[in-house]
């Protein structure tokens, strides 16, 4: 997945904006809710080492209703104790 890929395929009545704290970016839809937001690394966790995975980034999805998904699209409670870890995809594709 590129950043290519993901603007081909966003939906044309959603519109891309930065992201408040200018990490990243995020779609809102046509009523003006987040959909999907990319963050970059901040470069300051400890999964950072030397041997650590590369990830250049997370994503956050939400549906309709604003509720959060996971990677397989399922809502997550936020109750849920792993809520962070399953809301949070880490991205290990090219940075975008």
């Amino acid at each position: 997945m590129t950043l290519a890929w993901l603007r081909r395929n966003k939906p044309s009545t959603w519109q891309e904006v930065t992201s408040d704290d200018g990490r990243g970016w995020k779609w809102l839809d046509e009523s003006g809710r987040e959909r999907l937001r990319y963050t970059r690394p901040t470069g300051e966790s400890s999964n950072n080492a030397q041997w650590a995975r590369q990830v250049n980034g997370k994503f956050e999805w939400r549906n309709a209703s604003g509720q959060r998904l996971d990677v397989d699209g399922n809502v997550v409670d936020t109750d849920d104790p792993e809520f962070a870890r399953k809301v949070h995809i880490d991205y290990e594709g090219p940075q975008l």
